[in-house]
């Protein structure tokens, strides 16, 4: 995720749930990467944040994204699943 990311999480008190815009912030950040270089690590850690997103205690306040994230989360699996078939050329153009 990053430095930044982690150092807050240590920063929270508690049980206290991590805020749902940050949440968000991350799955964004996530679907970039894997729009930069898509793999299937990537794929799964996306689906990993939405999992997380439909699993936090204030989500049924967002019912659209509730419902976005429920709809994108197997899509997100499933790229996640993928292996890939192709041969390796010596280098990585990631």
């Amino acid at each position: 995720m990053g430095f930044w990311m982690s150092a807050y999480s240590e920063v929270r008190q508690g049980d206290e749930p991590e805020p749902l815009d940050r949440m968000q912030a991350e799955l964004f950040a996530m679907m970039y990467r894997y729009a930069q270089a898509p793999c299937c690590g990537l794929a799964l850690a996306v689906a990993g944040q939405l999992q997380k997103l439909l699993n936090h205690p204030l989500i049924a306040l967002f019912p659209e994204l509730h419902r976005q994230c429920a709809m994108q989360l197997n899509g997100w699996r499933a790229r996640g699943s993928f292996v890939d078939n192709v041969k390796p050329r010596g280098r990585s153009l990631h």
